[in-house]
């Protein structure tokens, strides 16, 4: 039996159900939640801020640099989504759970949106074996 023909025989192997512990790595669950502007934002220096369900605050401050947006801190669960010319259109924060997300929405120091939105996680099914269990993201539109 040659290489290829090998690989692919292990690689069907591990897809299939079984009791091999591998077969949990069939589903990645990220559940995130995604604010979205009914239509986008410009402006310079987009500040954006949630509060989470614990208290706990994420904020981004962005502000153009050259021809792209800088947006500090680089590391945030925080993950804005703009179009080409730099307007935003919407907000995602990974490793969503249930419960009350209040979002703020600042432009040069101007309030321009935000709101109250409550998640509630329901679970999803994945996998060929249906071992997976994950949350649902959910997605709501922030008035402005």
């Amino acid at each position: 039996m040659n290489l290829r023909r090998l690989c692919g025989v292990l690689v069907l192997a591990w897809a299939g159900c079984s009791s091999n512990p591998m077969d949990d790595w069939q589903c990645a669950c990220e559940t995130n939640v995604t604010f979205a502007l009914p239509r986008p934002l410009a402006g310079v220096g987009i500040q954006i801020s949630v509060e989470e369900p614990d208290g706990n605050v994420e904020s981004l401050d962005c502000q153009p640099n050259g021809s792209a947006l800088a947006c500090l801190p680089l590391s945030s669960r925080l993950v804005p989504n703009f179009d080409a010319s730099g307007a935003l259109r919407s907000v995602t924060i990974d490793q969503a759970v249930s419960g009350s997300y209040t979002v703020e929405l600042v432009v040069g120091g101007t309030p321009m949106g935000g709101g109250t939105f409550v998640y509630s996680a329901s679970s999803t099914t994945y996998g060929p074996c249906g071992q997976e269990s994950c949350e649902t993201p959910g997605i709501y539109t922030i008035s402005n």
